[in-house]
């Protein structure tokens, strides 16, 4: 299937000069406003000049900045790009359900065109190889940091979750070369977190950060893999954690991959762990129960009674 225009722009990121690659941000950060813009202003938010804008039109097969507004307005009318609608009173409940839906494939979708290959590839080799990582995830953001930090030590990897702002403080200061520090954030303005960015720079650690694009924490110096960010209404803000929560699935399946053979000989361990935490189903109970009553007559069959011997007891499983 022919790839759209946001698709091919997305999936050529990584081929395009410097200033390409900034076009190709602005325009899949947002699209909407792209094809209200003339070409002076989109240069202005891309800070490039308009013929390189002119030449990044050319590179996607249109003759000019005009006809790549038409053909991205074209596409922008299909049923993939619909504006997202917020739930209000009167709807009813199959209008609260196609609405929340829509904003969530609708935030998937804006996450898909700006992703970086490159920058994703480099993320799983660091978090792969780092010697001890901690994850830095405070207020809304939290419950995403933490189902991160609970799959990596499912991966066997050496990783802290600090509980609070002040040790996260401690433990961001404590990081040192070939440590990592994992940053969380759909809002991308914690201050917590920011700081503690800043200060394991001053260490040597390296940084990752789950961030917007158009935030504080992106100008830390730390490779960003961008998520959608957090709007005014609560549908927003589910929808970008959403959002979120899928671009941490994506590292930490290649996090899995990439880790394979050096968690080989901990699998049976970390399995019995996990399983240790909850109840047994009723089909495991009755295959335990049938297990004990062959073990019991496996045992009573090599005790067969025989004659000259003295009697012994049998322990029968009825």
């Amino acid at each position: 299937m022919a790839l759209n225009l946001l698709d091919r722009i997305s999936a050529k990121s990584a081929e395009l000069t410097k200033s390409e690659r900034k076009i190709a941000a602005a325009v899949l950060e947002d699209p909407a406003l792209t094809v209200t813009e003339n070409i002076a202003q989109l240069a202005k938010r891309a800070q490039v000049s308009e013929p390189t804008v002119y030449r990044f039109c050319k590179t996607f097969g249109t003759d000019g900045y005009p006809d790549f507004k038409l053909a991205l307005s074209a596409e922008l009318n299909t049923e993939r790009y619909a504006p997202r609608e917020r739930v209000k009173a009167g709807d009813s409940v199959e209008d609260v359900a196609s609405k929340v839906i829509g904003s969530n494939v609708a935030a998937l979708n804006e996450l898909g065109r700006s992703l970086d290959y490159t920058v994703i590839a480099r993320c799983i080799d660091l978090i792969s190889q780092a010697r001890r990582i901690l994850i830095a995830a405070e207020g809304l953001s939290r419950p995403a940091g933490l189902l991160f930090y609970a799959r990596m030590q499912r991966l066997g990897l050496a990783c802290e979750l600090a509980p609070d702002s002040a040790l996260l403080s401690l433990s961001a200061a404590s990081l040192r070369p070939a440590e990592l520090l994992i940053a969380v954030s759909s809002s991308g303005q914690n201050r917590a977190v920011i700081h503690a960015l800043q200060q394991a720079q001053q260490g040597g650690a390296a940084l990752i950060a789950f961030c917007p694009r158009e935030s504080d924490m992106a100008q830390c110096g730390a490779l960003n893999l961008y998520c959608p960010k957090s709007g005014a209404g609560s549908e927003e803000n589910f929808s970008a954690r959403f959002a979120l929560m899928n671009l941490m699935q994506i590292v930490l399946s290649g996090v899995m991959l990439r880790r394979a053979d050096s968690v080989r000989d901990l699998k049976e361990r970390l399995e019995a762990a996990q399983g240790s935490a909850y109840l047994p189903s009723a089909a495991e109970l009755e295959a335990q129960a049938a297990a004990q009553a062959q073990a019991v007559a496996q045992q009573n069959s090599d005790r067969e009674l025989k004659a000259g011997e003295p009697i012994s007891a049998i322990t029968w499983p009825f």
